[in-house]
């Protein structure tokens, strides 16, 4: 196993097969092909945290097409120089990056719960191309949305409308 993936046995024993594809992927920005398997949504929030010794660690992007991610992922306040690309996964404990700075994020043909993208930062590309999100509405109700659009958008500050389909 190479570094990364011997520091991400000792925080998280026992990684699962998914898992292993998932670290074992990152220093070349490939997508881990985990068809149908499940990963922590804490293993993708630790590999894009870089601390402690894994700052040392190169990781070009944290990519997995397929996956379950098990848990909220939570990016909250991370700065995160790689591209996060999720493909066609189910988050159902939903994502939460509110106030992180993100380098570019990619988020399609995705189900995800609870979502918030609160006073993030998103330096390079956005792409919300046909996932269901879950989203909190301004006086707390819950609802589903489908996001019909896609934007991208390499400015340092972005700023953006969406076209949200209202489910049910």
């Amino acid at each position: 196993m190479g570094k990364l993936a011997d520091l991400a046995g000792e925080k998280f024993p026992k990684l699962s097969e998914a898992e292993l594809k998932v670290v074992c992927s990152v220093g070349d920005g490939r997508l881990a092909e985990v068809d149908g398997g499940t990963i922590r949504a804490d293993l993708v929030q630790f590999v894009l945290g870089r601390t402690g010794r894994l700052a040392r660690v190169q990781v070009a992007a944290v990519g997995v097409r397929g996956a379950k991610i098990e848990g909220e992922l939570k990016l909250t306040g991370l700065r995160v120089p790689s591209l996060l690309a999720l493909e066609n996964c189910t988050i159902l404990g939903g994502i939460d990056a509110s106030h992180a700075q993100l380098q570019s994020v990619s988020v399609t043909d995705c189900t995800v719960g609870r979502t918030s993208f609160e006073g993030t930062r998103i330096i390079g590309n956005l792409d919300l191309s046909r996932s269901q999100f879950e989203v909190r509405e301004a006086g707390g109700s819950d609802r589903q949305t489908t996001n019909q659009g896609c934007l991208t958008s390499t400015m340092p500050t972005l700023t953006a409308t969406f076209r949200w389909k209202r489910q049910g």
